[in-house]
């Protein structure tokens, strides 16, 4: 099926609105006398400035379509009001990365002198090495905070400082998140729908956290901004029993251009193709070479440039190959989690065609004409058509935008109830379709819906929660802090919706308990998988890249590669030699290693897999667990050991389950086949679950880290149980 979309023209805010707001109308004659042309903000941008200084309101919903200026909106009162400062938070570094260059324009844009850093977990290991003055990186945060009226770093720092992750030797449990609070009155979450409920109990609670500890009567509040798509019914259900004050705004979007508007997208074609039931979109690509070659065919500038997104890492290096043989008129890049962050600079900067996979969702903003996808769910769907036809104020426009999305052969109903859906809303084929309303609509009603992870929030969330209160209740805080604990426990026992917050006090503390007892590891392990903010990886080792020119050096999954190629475990000697030869400059060298040194190890070694070539085809992964008993841990949360890798294996994934069978990891086994408990538990595509065989071969099903808590608290609704009253087994 075949169809336009039309273009997508945005409501510029309206003169007497901006007139209304003296502070702002002024700063903007500024700008414009400055810069001499004129500026003009969106509505939704006026919306969401007004927002924020609303005195009604705490929490800020910006729905606006891709494009269309989210993250000046989000800006634009620190711009104007420096001494409210903002903490940016992306779900990515690259992203942060790049809002970090994009802010520096706002602030010339503006004329403001405002400090501003970017921070990731690496570069704060690296400040903290470079200045011995500070013990622990809690100290070096406190001074990060207090050097910076604007922080752009990533949801994963922000709660592991609200959750008193970091330690130190000076500060007190609650200082460092008194410092964000006392430093920061505006919180953003960008792109926060690509994350699920655990996050979305994490932020909530942390709002309400920062919200209660804000001295009483203080001028200026905390605000919080999520600058993404519509969010997920539940996370909509937790504001709404919060209590706080959420204002939705939306873009005002039409399809033809008028006075007191402005184009954000170009129109473009979309054709949806069906993919037969063996067929991939590797093969699929093979047999439409000359599509990709017609876009690039007697074209004038500006020449095209293109992205194909799909599902695996591995099979997208596979892609990327492919058509680097048989295009080779065309620069072929990659932009995918085995993609260094050098060469996905350089693909941004100067590749015809980007072969990416999800980091591309939610990665760096750039320029292209053609779009080939495949997507398992509408959000994916929607997130990935609207990489393509954005305006550009700076640039020309490309001679056509082009996209092809391909639905999997494994599920056809989904191509018939998309054909169908558009059908209803007199969309046939050829016709034109407007993408803000009746395709996204339509999309979202074709692609089957998943479960949420409802019962996470009470079973794991709460216990999260009681975390935070805990830290207000410590008897070194002499009872300073025993209102805001009070207020806490009122507020997260309503916004989870329990039946009591006190059984979920008592549950953490028989954590606590378990943590502090000589010998024991599961309270501790459990205890760390819960209050990190997306979950542990225990398998990440190196991977030293021998397929590409010159060489790749980074970290992933060990259960991932073993699927994909042939482990071969690198000696530490011609590693060594490599990385050298690869990073001539030490500092380079150094911040590798300080990146493997939290993965696997083997004699106080990192773990590094060589890798030669791929696999054509990825080889099905079998666990193998040593020490099992079935009647004490079978349908619960524990800490497991002595996984291996049963197939695929060679004599070298022999020395690898040597180093895996020592890591002690979360896990949730159950007897039901993995098939079953998607179907009937309406898991997520891509929900990690692996086959697990025992010592007597039988077959079970696993899940680890953070999936095991998600699945154990979804599989009560198979026992009829309540996952607020079950107890935690230890």
């Amino acid at each position: 099926m075949r169809i336009t979309t039309l273009p997508v023209y945005s409501k510029l805010a309206d003169a007497t609105a901006i007139a209304n707001e003296p502070f702002l109308a002024a700063r903007l004659r500024e700008v414009e006398s400055r810069t001499g042309q004129s500026f003009q903000l969106s509505d939704h941008q006026l919306a969401t400035y007004q927002a924020f200084n609303d005195e009604q309101v705490d929490v800020i919903m910006n729905t606006a379509m891709t494009g269309d200026g989210k993250s000046l909106a989000a800006y634009l009162p620190t711009l104007l009001d420096p001494d409210r400062g903002a903490f940016g938070m992306y779900p990515t570094n690259e992203l942060a990365a790049d809002q970090w260059r994009q802010f520096e324009e706002y602030r010339d844009l503006f004329g403001v002198t405002l400090t501003c850093t970017g921070l990731s977990g690496e570069a704060l290991s690296e400040f903290v090495a470079d200045r011995p003055e500070f013990h622990r990186r809690a100290e070096a945060l406190a001074a990060i905070l207090h050097d910076h009226q604007v922080l752009l770093t990533n949801p994963d720092i922000f709660h592991l400082m609200i959750n008193y992750r970091y330690g130190s030797q000076i500060l007190s449990i609650q200082e460092l998140p008194a410092l964000v609070g006392a430093y920061y009155k505006r919180f953003i979450f960008d792109e926060f729908h690509t994350f699920s409920t655990p996050q979305m109990v994490a932020a909530v609670t942390a709002m309400l956290f920062l919200c209660a500890t804000a001295p009483a009567g203080a001028p200026m509040r905390p605000r919080f901004l999520f600058s993404s798509a519509t969010p997920s019914g539940i996370f909509a259900g937790l504001l709404r029993e919060s209590g706080l004050r959420v204002r939705e705004i939306q873009g005002s979007y039409q399809s033809s251009p008028s006075n007191g508007y402005r184009q954000v997208l170009h129109g473009a074609t979309l054709q949806l193709h069906q993919l037969g039931e063996q067929q991939n979109m590797e093969q699929w690509l093979q047999e439409n070479l000359e599509l990709i070659a017609d876009h690039w065919r007697d074209v004038a500038e500006p020449r095209p440039r293109g992205v194909i997104i799909v599902n695996s890492v591995v099979e997208a290096r596979r892609i990327a190959g492919m058509l680097r043989r048989q295009l080779p008129h065309l620069k072929i890049g990659e932009n995918t989690g085995l993609t260094d962050s050098e060469r996905r600079r350089a693909s941004m900067a100067h590749a015809d065609l980007i072969i990416g996979t999800s980091t591309i969702d939610v990665g760096v903003d750039f320029n292209i004409s053609l779009l080939i996808f495949e997507a398992a769910d509408a959000g994916a769907f929607l997130q990935r058509f609207g990489r393509l036809g954005r305006v550009r104020r700076r640039e020309p426009p490309f001679a056509r935008y082009e996209a092809h999305a391909l639905v999997s052969g494994k599920t056809p109903w989904i191509m018939e109830r998309l054909v169908g859906e558009l059908a209803e809303r007199h969309v046939q084929d050829g016709a034109t379709v407007d993408r803000p309303g009746t395709l996204r609509d339509a999309v979202h009603a074709a692609f089957p819906s998943t479960t949420g992870f409802q019962r996470y929030v009470r079973r794991w969330g709460a216990i999260q929660a009681a975390h935070l209160i805990a830290g207000t209740e410590d008897r070194k805080l002499g009872g300073s802090h025993a209102e805001v604990g009070a207020k806490l426990r009122e507020q997260y026992q309503r916004t989870l919706g329990l039946k009591s917050i006190g059984s979920a006090m008592a549950r953490y503390r028989q954590l606590v308990r378990g943590k502090n007892e000589r010998g024991s590891l599961q309270s501790k392990a459990l205890l760390d998988e819960l209050l990190t903010f997306r979950g542990s990886s225990p398998f990440q080792v190196g991977v030293w890249d021998d397929t590409t020119n010159p060489p790749t050096f980074l970290s992933y999954d060990a259960l991932v590669i073993a699927q994909s190629c042939e482990l071969c475990l690198a000696d530490p000697e011609p590693f060594e030699q490599a990385l050298a030869q690869r990073y001539p400059d030490e500092s380079a060298r150094r911040a590798l290693r300080s990146r493997l040194r939290h993965g696997l190890t083997r004699n106080d070694q990192p773990i590094v897999l060589y890798v030669d070539a791929f696999r054509s085809e990825r080889e099905r992964l079998i666990l193998q667990i040593d020490r099992f008993e079935p009647r004490t841990q079978l349908n619960q949360v524990f800490l497991l050991g002595g996984l291996s890798i049963k197939e695929p294996r060679n004599e070298e994934t022999k020395l690898l389950n040597m180093v895996l069978r020592k890591q002690r990891v979360i896990g949730y086994v159950t007897r039901r086949e993995s098939k079953e408990l998607r179907r009937r538990l309406k898991l997520p595509a891509f929900f990690p679950l692996y086959q697990l065989h025992d010592s007597h071969e039988a077959c079970y099903t696993l899940a680890i880290g953070q999936a095991a808590l998600l699945l154990e608290a979804e599989a009560f609704w198979l026992k009829e149980q309540d996952e607020e009253d079950a107890p935690i087994i230890l």
